[in-house]
């Protein structure tokens, strides 16, 4: 087939995915959701706006840090035997990826976008964020020239002037990464209801045009121009995209990436450009959809979830309303008067509505028929209805109002907070369960990734069975295995230091009184706990106390990287004569 067939029946499925989500997404919201979180909720001068309270804004600021994990951590088991020492290998390795490649934040980004628009799509990937094509790899080096375990393409600079072609600094060469997808971008096939069911999959990306052109990977760009957005009819920023070229924005494309799960195959096309500027077998495909998504809120037959500010978009309206309609019958109810102008002099009644104190005015007849007062009133219901629309919303997200950071009004019995604040912990539970999910894949993904592009020795320090921490040399074909992956995230209520500390000597004790050493005790038996370690966990608690000093990390065979104990060796020692040695 030719490019410009192929292409032709590539932007015919494109219509259709966009269509799709049209009909059952309502994206033309979505623009209005985020308004409501920015506390966008009208035009005009300042002195025409309305009063708005941020309902949106303030109960998913809540629900994030319940819902996110605020140290995540992932603990890693071997499922074979004997590979003890490769699964702490493995999950040394895997906690770094996640702090280096800024894991925490792209999921951060991913709750709100869940929240506001229903579905966040991610999309994983290895060396760039634009398609890796290994045929391009090349060896790296550090800062002292040393050859490091990775090898990546290095397109992501121009290699004739060193300049950046990509910007993400969350996008390493040669490293896996994880990125969010805005919705409106993402586009999967019509009328597939989940992402593990479609055949392909598609996003718009925007890049400079000049990077485009220098980019190695592409082809046919000779002839390439600027371009807008003219697929969305109902994109709400499609026409400032349309004036990009013509207002000195800068010469931008929008290119379509498309990743063809039937055919493990990769294009990137322009909307109307007549060929090709990627058509390759798409190698990371070999370890399946590199696309991920996070939805709170399922849809019973459709892919795009339900927003969680649709729900709220009435009680935000209504609010706003209430606390408008409150606010202008206070200017209303200011102080007023009549006064008739045969009797009081209007210079005299200037003295009156000035900050003076004790003033007085003179009248030509009767004072108390020369001025009649107005009485003032605003109506207490105006109170009574924005406590029910606070309630509303709080019975939708499911959060109390001790929970978004209010003070609950009256006496509540212990067992009564205990009932609500369980009833709320399962539906965040269940969030936090669905992220704990993603995490997880995620980091499967990433090891997919590494332990197939990952071919230098390399050297990593590990806690052993021993309790002693140990440096051990290894190869990733050495390490690649089958393991389980479990989140162990701290809890995403803040602990206080007091609290921490409190708590790691309430173990301390109850180790050190355990039945289990008591018995090993009286039978002279040893120990089956690294007491030094838990003596160490205590301590480390303290801000302020020089753990290093007075405790230094125990050191066992090979006590630093010049002399690491090769992998074999170790498991050799750990598993008992060798049983499991072997990858």
């Amino acid at each position: 087939m030719k490019d410009i067939e192929e292409i032709a029946k590539w932007e015919e499925n494109i219509s259709g995915g966009t269509q799709y989500m049209k009909d059952f997404a309502e994206p033309e919201n979505w623009e209005t959701y985020r308004n409501y979180y920015r506390g966008i909720f009208a035009s005009g001068a300042p002195a025409a706006r309305k009063y708005s309270v941020a309902i949106i804004f303030a109960i998913i600021r809540s629900m994030l840090p319940r819902v996110f994990f605020t140290n995540p951590k992932v603990v890693v088991t071997n499922e074979i035997p004997g590979f003890y020492v490769q699964s702490k290998i493995v999950q040394k390795i895997d906690n770094k990826l996640m702090r280096s490649t800024k894991i925490k934040r792209v999921l951060k980004e991913a709750i709100l976008s869940a929240a506001l628009c229903g579905t966040c799509p991610l999309l994983t990937g290895f060396d760039t964020e634009y398609g890796y094509d290994p045929k391009l790899r090349e060896d790296m080096t550090d800062s002292m020239g040393e050859q490091l375990p990775v090898g990546g393409t290095l397109v992501q600079f121009d290699k004739k002037t060193g300049d950046r072609l990509e910007y993400n600094d969350s996008i390493k060469p040669g490293t896996p990464w994880l990125a969010t997808i805005r919705p409106e971008f993402f586009i999967v096939p019509y009328g597939y209801g989940r992402l593990g069911e479609v055949p392909w999959v598609a996003r718009l990306y925007v890049r400079h045009l000049d990077d485009v052109k220098k980019d190695p990977r592409l082809i046919n760009t000779k002839d390439l121009k600027a371009n807008a957005i003219t697929t969305f009819d109902w994109f709400r920023e499609q026409r400032l995209h349309q004036q990009m070229p013509d207002n000195n924005y800068g010469d931008f494309v929008f290119l379509w990436e498309i990743k063809d799960l039937k055919t493990s195959r990769m294009m990137i096309m322009q909307e109307g450009h007549k060929k090709f500027l990627y058509n390759e077998k798409d190698y990371l495909q070999k370890f399946g959809n590199p696309y991920m998504e996070l939805t709170f809120n399922y849809d019973p037959i459709t892919f795009w979830g339900l927003p969680d500010s649709k729900f709220l978009e009435d009680q935000q309206l209504a609010i706003n309303e209430a606390r408008t309609l409150q606010m202008e019958t206070r200017r209303i109810a200011k102080l007023r008067f009549i006064y008739d102008e045969n009797v009081v002099d209007p210079e005299e009644v200037m003295k009156v509505i000035t900050e003076d104190v004790g003033c007085g005015i003179k009248v030509d007849g009767n004072p108390s028929e020369a001025i009649s007062i107005l009485q003032p009133y605003v109506p207490a219901d105006f109170n009574i209805d924005v406590d029910a629309i606070r309630k509303d919303a709080r019975e939708i997200s499911g959060f109390s109002r001790n929970q978004i950071g209010e003070f609950e009004g009256g006496r509540r019995t212990a067992t009564e907070t205990q009932i609500v604040n369980m009833a709320s912990q399962i539906r965040v539970s269940e969030r936090k369960d669905m992220l704990s999910d993603l995490l997880i894949d995620v980091v499967e993904k990433y090891n997919q990734y590494i332990f197939s592009e990952w071919n230098t020795q390399q050297v990593e320090d590990i806690i052993g069975p021993d309790g002693k921490r140990h440096w051990v040399s290894f190869t990733y074909e050495q390490i690649k295995s089958k393991y389980n992956f479990r989140v162990d995230p701290d809890s995403g209520t803040p602990v206080s230091s007091e609290q921490r500390r409190q708590e790691a000597i309430m173990v301390a004790q109850y180790i050190h009184a355990s039945p289990v050493i008591q018995m090993a005790l009286e039978n002279k038996q040893k120990i089956p706990y690294n007491l030094v370690a838990l003596d160490r966990f205590v301590i480390e608690q303290f801000e302020g106390v020089p753990v290093e000093e007075i405790m230094p990390p125990s050191q066992g065979a090979g006590k630093n990287p010049e002399q690491p104990m090769p992998l074999e060796e170790m498991q050799k020692q750990f598993a008992g004569g060798g049983q499991g040695a072997a990858v």
